[in-house]
């Protein structure tokens, strides 16, 4: 009976380390912080994750924002993001960032995104992070409309 005790403590131990490693390799992803400030698209969604963001106040009084993006993938994942500036109304600043930036987020990585607004007279963000994918798609409409890949 002893011995049964034994076998089964340990296969519990074992089962129970696994479970440990699993939620400490998998925890990273598991749940990312949400804010109304950052969309991400959902093709990549469940592959990148908002780990934190922090705004304030930079150089010369312009706001300064730090997201921090995590990949969830066992492989790298490529994203473009890019960042609307807003007055005090809500309202776009003409010298917004409309330009995609690409970056490359190594396997199981995270990532800093340090973003400084260009005035002083922006007042909050708007963060996008989409799938490269999905810019390939709008160069290559063109193409696919006439050729039949719709």
């Amino acid at each position: 009976m002893y011995a049964t005790r034994t076998g089964t403590g340990r296969r519990l131990a074992s089962i129970g380390f696994a479970g440990i490693v699993a939620a400490t390799l998998g925890g990273c992803c598991a749940s990312g912080m949400k804010d109304s400030r950052v969309s991400i698209s959902p093709e990549i969604d469940g592959d990148i994750k908002l780990r934190s963001l922090n705004a304030g106040v930079g150089p010369g009084g312009r706001q300064l924002v730090e997201a921090e993006i995590g990949n969830c993938e066992r492989h790298p994942e490529q994203f473009q993001y890019r960042v609307t500036w807003l007055d005090a109304d809500g309202l776009t600043l003409p010298m917004s960032s409309a330009e995609w930036t690409t970056e490359t987020l190594a396997a199981k990585n995270t990532q800093r995104l340090r973003l400084i607004a260009p005035v002083a007279e922006a007042e909050t963000f708007s963060l996008e992070l989409i799938d490269v994918e999905d810019d390939d798609r709008l160069l290559w409409w063109p193409f696919n409309y006439f050729f039949g890949r719709r």
